[in-house]
């Protein structure tokens, strides 16, 4: 303003760093989700198509974005006067092409490096911590405990899954969750009753053969197959709800990078007690399940 022999107009001032911030925010998320976007989506760093795709996508949004950047920016400082500016200035524009580009590669490079290296240390901790672990009269072995933590349980012969956050749940959840199978680990269990996982659900077992269930196996996958509420806690653990007289709950926790969720503990509450307090109801069946699997005898 001074130099144009103007009065300082704070409004317009305000105004044009406002919408320039703004211009810069956008242009910005668009260059780190071209960097970000296809690792985040890769399922591993080390293939050539995941590493070209990557790379061509953050160079060329790098460019593209950081040349509309600073030609808005140019046509910005003009609109609002504060001094004239060519938005398709070329030279300008070429030295934002070459500049957005170069970042574009190097936040793909880096973030690919960083993908690569988490990615291939979790597929050799994969590969070292899912041995088969077999089931025997409902119990699984617990021996060398520390060793196999993150060990599979199976319910039955060559069988993963014990159950499954559908497609259709989540879609009728509004996709506050993520479809996904749902496993049991070895897991762990401490002197003050903390852990998760078979050992942990192992601790529970006096009261599940107390409500007449034959072994913590069957109340377990009869919770898993069967479940007709999902509750979200504040954690962000999901809470499986099975009513049946009782409230029949299993806790089980996303494992996003795995893609399954895993089993945190199993309990039992009373029929009128007030989930609200534990969590948000985000899914509840239409219709009751059909139990796949037996229901203890109380008689």
């Amino acid at each position: 303003a001074e130099r144009k022999g103007e009065v300082f107009d704070p409004n317009k001032a305000y105004a044009y760093a406002a919408t320039s911030g703004l211009v810069n925010v956008l242009m910005s998320k668009a260059k780190v989700d071209a960097a970000l976007g296809p690792w985040m989506k890769a399922a591993g760093g080390t293939a050539l198509a995941t590493w070209a795709k990557a790379l061509i996508r953050s160079t060329v949004t790098g460019a593209i974005a950081n040349a509309a950047q600073g030609g808005i920016q140019d046509e910005l400082a003009t609109k609002f006067n504060i001094e004239e500016r060519n938005p398709f200035d070329p030279e300008k524009r070429l030295q934002d092409v070459e500049l957005g580009g170069l970042l574009g590669l190097g936040h793909s490079v880096i973030t690919g490096g960083v993908h690569t290296l988490y990615t291939s240390t979790g597929e050799a901790l994969k590969g070292r911590v899912q041995p088969k672990v077999e089931i025997i009269n409902g119990k699984a072995p617990i021996t060398n405990v520390s060793e196999n933590t993150y060990d599979f349980v199976f319910p039955k012969e060559g069988i993963t899954d014990w159950g499954e956050i559908t497609s259709k749940m989540a879609k009728e959840a509004s996709m506050s969750i993520q479809p996904a199978p749902i496993r049991i680990q070895m897991g762990t269990h401490d002197e003050s009753g903390n852990g998760f996982g078979w050992v942990h659900v192992h601790d529970h077992e006096k009261f599940i053969t107390n409500e007449g269930w034959r072994n913590v196996s069957d109340y377990v996958e009869h919770i898993l197959q069967n479940f007709d509420q999902i509750w979200r806690q504040p954690n962000g653990r999901l809470m499986l709800v099975k009513e049946n007289g009782k409230k029949q709950i299993a806790i089980v926790e996303l494992q996003q990078r795995q893609g399954f969720y895993g089993l945190t503990t199993v309990y039992l509450d009373r029929p009128n007690k007030d989930l609200t307090r534990k969590g948000k109801l985000i899914w509840e069946r239409s219709a009751p399940a059909t139990a796949k699997y037996r229901e203890p005898d109380t008689s």
